[in-house]
């Protein structure tokens, strides 16, 4: 089977390696944790990573956040858990466009897990569209929809921090 990438969220991670002094993870191991790559914190410190990129819909104006809880196989209705489930990380790196600049929001995992454990039902939710389902199954993917709930920007920056993006940083 081959899997599809469109790339986007390579970049990002190559981005954030780059300004946050980290390496790229590459292992099923750390994958299969959402884990994309370590950083450094100015201290020195290690810590491990989950890059997400919304550069594109936040450029269009939307200013929330999906976090996929469950993913669905609609052919036979088996789920499992989605990526913020499973992931590992100990913080988070979403990659927006925040008053017309590309910055990273930044989050503590266990803060954010928290805050959707205490505040899940009040949340508002999404599901992919079906013409999104569709190419999922004929990419050849087991789980063709996913579900989740919608954070808002500034919900995220309450719970971390924000930093530009620094293109020129290595």
């Amino acid at each position: 089977m081959t899997v599809y990438f469109d790339g986007v969220g390579f970049e990002a991670e190559q981005l954030c390696v780059n300004q946050f002094r980290g390496k790229l993870l590459t292992s099923k191991e750390y994958q299969y944790k959402d884990i994309d790559c370590f950083v450094k914190s100015k201290q020195g410190v290690q810590y491990t990573a989950s890059v997400k990129d919304q550069r594109s819909s936040t450029k269009q104006g939307y200013n929330t956040i999906q976090l996929e809880l469950e993913q669905v196989n609609t052919r036979n209705n088996k789920t499992c858990h989605g990526c913020f489930v499973k992931n590992k990380s100990d913080y988070y790196f979403w990659l927006v466009v925040h008053n017309n600049k590309e910055q990273w929001c930044i989050v503590k995992s266990s803060v954010l897990k928290e805050y959707v454990k205490k505040n899940k039902d009040n949340l508002p939710t999404w599901q992919t569209k079906p013409n999104t389902e569709a190419k999922n199954r004929k990419y050849g993917r087991t789980y063709d929809r996913s579900k989740g709930v919608l954070i808002t920007i500034e919900k995220l920056l309450e719970l971390g921090e924000m930093k530009e993006l620094a293109h020129n940083e290595v």
